[in-house]
This record gives C-alpha cells, sequence and structure tokens, in this order.
C-alpha cells in the first residue's frame, strides 16, 4: 500500500514493514537567513582559527580564552549548520515491523536512530501541537538531528510519550494515524 499527501509524508509497505517518510518542512526564509549566518559563523571560526593557530597573540592567558571561545563557537556552529541542513533535505523515517518501532531524523543520510519494542509501543495518536513561537519546526527548530521529541505523532512506550513529526499539523498528523490503521 502506499499513500501519499503532498510533500507532507508518504506511506509505503515494503518487504521489512510500513515505512513512513516526513520531509522537514521547508522554509526558504528560515533557510535563506540561517545560511546567511552560516556563512558569517564560518568566516569568524576561520579568522579566530587562524590567529590562535599563528600563536601571534601577544597577551597572557589569551590563548586559553581564544581555545574556549572557539570551542563553545564550533557548538553553535555544530547547531547552526544541523539546522541548516535540516531544513534543506532532513526527513523522519519511521518503520514499523512485527518487532520494532525504528525512529530516525537525518540530513544528508547524518542523523540518529532509535529503537523501540514493537510489543512496549502502544496507542499511536495525533496530539494538539501548538508550540512555542521560537523554537519549532516552523519557526527556528532545534532540528530532530539534534534531539527533537516534539510533534503532533505520539505513542505511548512503558511511561514515556514518545512525540514526533514537527513539520505535521495535529489534522495532518490525525490523517497519517488513520492511513498507519489501514496499513
Amino acid at each position: 500500500m502506499s499513500a501519499m499527501e503532498g510533500r507532507l509524508y508518504t506511506v509505503e509497505r515494503t518487504p521489512r514493514g510500513v515505512r513512513v517518510t516526513i520531509p522537514a518542512q521547508r522554509e526558504w526564509l528560515a533557510i535563506a537567513w540561517i545560511g546567511a549566518c552560516a556563512v558569517i559563523w564560518g568566516v569568524i571560526e576561520i579568522v579566530t582559527a587562524r590567529q590562535l593557530l599563528a600563536g601571534r597573540d601577544p597577551e597572557e592567558g589569551a590563548a586559553a580564552f581564544l581555545v574556549m571561545w572557539l570551542a563553545l563557537w564550533s557548538t553553535g556552529g555544530i547547531i547552526l549548520f544541523s539546522t541548516l541542513a535540516w531544513h534543506l533535505v532532513g526527513r523522519e523515517v519511521i518503520t514499523i515491523t512485527d518487532r520494532s518501532w525504528t525512529y530516525r531524523a537525518e540530513a544528508f543520510g547524518l542523523g540518529r536512530t532509535k529503537v523501540y519494542h514493537a510489543i512496549a509501543v502502544k496507542n499511536l495518536r495525533a496530539l494538539p501541537y501548538d508550540p512555542p513561537p521560537l523554537f519549532t519546526q516552523r519557526s527556528w527548530p532545534l532540528p530532530p538531528v539534534l534531539g527533537g521529541g516534539q510533534g503532533p505523532l505520539a505513542f505511548d512506550y512503558g511511561s514515556r510519550i514518545v512525540r514526533f513529526g514537527p513539520s505535521l499539523d495535529t489534522s495532518q498528523a490525525m490523517r497519517l494515524v488513520r492511513a498507519l490503521e489501514d496499513a
């Protein structure tokens, strides 16, 4: 079976089970802004690294400060470039088999995977999803490749609620749940 709702998601039956693919929402204004920030970020990173490696700083303790600053700046750069990659080509892939539910958030083939025992997965549903305006897929997200745990799709796993699908709204998530029940 294969169902598709525009670019919002695909549901397909494969020899391994059912696979759901939810691409990241493409927000071109955010992509342009993040891209411009990434260029500036990269230039500052290179200039600082060159200054540190050249060893021309005459002040005592300045090298230690630059090392700490560069480490923090690089961490911010990883978050920034991951967010840009997520907006460009990110996707969530959920594979459901008799034995497991595998969740993968990836961009350019890099990402993180979590495996859940199918017997412990209960109550797949769509929950109301009214995210805060600054840290969501719909504005300035922390992409699921860096953590996630947000979105209108949810299931119970033991005593936890696992959430995903931040690029979907609640009604789209309800349609996806129905499509999975039919698969």
